[in-house]
């Protein structure tokens, strides 16, 4: 069908095909199965099949097959461009890469619905043949956003808020650096704000999620780094393939440093630990408070079921510090008296009150005659010595295990019979039972052996002149 004036003008062989308007298809030839719609569209087409060319001079100098033009002239790029054979649809270009090619702004209208983008490739690419900034703009009646590639900086993707007139998000190329709040990130991320984690309630960082493990890694490689996880719902672990040192203070100063080596030791104030907890500073302390109870500090040896556990504690109640095996105390420390017992806590009024036998290579007792006051002669001291009994005894180890009696037999006084003649070596103890101070006893002997002596030298003086005579 040929309507115009000189439509197909030339045709001799060519079928189906279906020229409007003056001089459409002039020179077709022998091409078939062609639509030209508009004055002088498809002109110079002479052998082409299966075209689309709707407009005024629509496709005028294409002389090839499966073309579509929508034009208003003959100016290259056409309006629309397409090519059947391809399946490809150009916007003001003639050379379409992909099934819509459009050079130029593009702008699309969803009218309150949605637009949906699918391509089986998994990705949309947008991509420009010049190094001047490109991106993608998200805007609202709210805020205006860019994601932009460049922004006047060397090979960089970044999320520019133009409302606020500012980077919020910058990946540099070159680095692979991250900057959050920052458009120049000096580490692979830098954040220029607080970080916060929304369900922690307070600002943070958290990793994870609930009911799952978590973990933050540090280091240079699988091989050197350290690394804090949680195991949930149990414990978080610090794991260092290197020692873990604290720094409580910017310029390290080492009586600010707390580590823990590989070897399991722990130095507070010193990086270099020689014990497994090794204390350095002016005055170092440990102070172990408890709230609800007794404070205690335990020593056991690992791997021996038979081995005892010895415990130091401190008597809440009475502020008394006991060192003790199981519930056997060894040694006592009375808070209120300072007393000290060995073997039991009931020391009395005794500064050192020993429970069972006592060894010493040697002892000193002050005896100077500055510290002395009413000093003055024992009188019948012989007569106080003939007051006591000296006997023969064991003691009753059995019936009174707890106090530590030795074995064997022993010689000794019975405290009643020296309270009688020397009553100022005889103490009554916290349990009601009497002791004796033995050393009391010595200067009454010697006194003893002086009254003696002087019997002795009267009588020999008797005698001596009994023989004159």
């Amino acid at each position: 069908m040929f309507l115009g004036s000189g439509a197909g003008y030339v045709n001799d062989g060519g079928s189906e095909n279906c020229f409007v308007g003056r001089a459409a298809g002039y020179e077709n030839v022998s091409g078939s199965s062609n639509t030209f719609l508009g004055s002088s569209s498809g002109y110079t087409n002479t052998t082409g099949h299966r075209n689309v060319l709707i407009g005024y001079r629509a496709g005028y100098n294409e002389t090839g097959s499966d073309k579509l033009y929508i034009a208003n002239s003959d100016v290259d790029p056409p309006l629309i461009y397409g090519d059947f054979a391809s399946g490809r649809v150009g916007i003001g270009t003639t050379s379409p890469e992909e099934a819509l090619d459009v050079n130029g702004a593009a702008k699309i209208t969803a009218a309150g619905s949605p637009l949906k983008l699918h391509t089986d490739a998994g990705y949309i690419e947008l991509e420009s043949d010049n190094p001047d900034p490109m991106g993608l703009r998200l805007a609202n009646a709210n805020r205006d956003w860019y994601l932009i590639n460049g922004t006047g900086f060397d090979d960089r993707l970044s999320f520019y808020d133009s409302d606020a007139g500012k980077e919020r998000l910058v990946i540099d190329g070159p680095t692979g650096r991250v900057g959050i709040g920052v458009s120049d990130p000096t580490a692979a991320l830098t954040v220029n704000d607080n970080i916060q984690g929304m369900s922690l309630g307070v600002p943070g960082i958290l990793v994870g999620n609930s009911g799952g493990n978590a973990a933050v890694c540090l280091g240079s490689d699988f091989i050197n780094y350290c690394r804090v996880s949680w195991t949930h719902p149990h414990y978080m672990e610090l794991m260092s393939t290197g020692g873990v040192l604290f720094n409580l203070r910017y310029d390290y100063v080492k009586n600010n440093v707390i580590m823990f080596t590989n070897d399991g030791d722990i130095g507070v104030g010193t990086d270099n630990p020689e014990e497994k907890l090794h204390l350095v500073g002016e005055n170092p302390r440990i102070l172990i408070e408890a709230e609800t109870s007794n404070p205690e500090i335990n020593f056991k040896s690992t791997g021996d079921a038979s081995t005892e556990i010895w415990s130091l504690y401190k008597d809440g109640s009475n502020d008394d510090l006991y060192f003790y095996q199981n519930s056997d105390i060894s040694l006592a420390l009375k808070n209120s008296t300072g007393n000290v017992g060995i073997g039991t806590h009931n020391t009395g009024s005794y500064k050192l009150y020993v429970q069972g036998e006592a060894y010493a290579t040697g002892g000193w007792t002050p005896s100077d005659l500055k510290f002395k006051d009413e000093v003055g002669g024992i009188e019948n001291a012989l007569d106080k010595v003939l007051g006591l009994r000296g006997v023969l005894f064991r003691w009753k180890t059995e019936e009174y295990a707890d106090r530590g009696f030795p074995e064997g037999e022993h010689y000794g006084v019975i405290a009643q019979d020296a309270e009688k003649v020397l009553p100022e070596i005889v103490k009554v103890g916290p349990d009601g039972s009497m002791a004796v101070a033995y050393a009391e006893i010595i200067p009454v002997l010697i006194e003893s052996v002086r009254e003696l002596k002087a019997e002795n030298d009267i009588l020999r003086q008797r005698i001596e002149a009994l023989e004159w005579d």
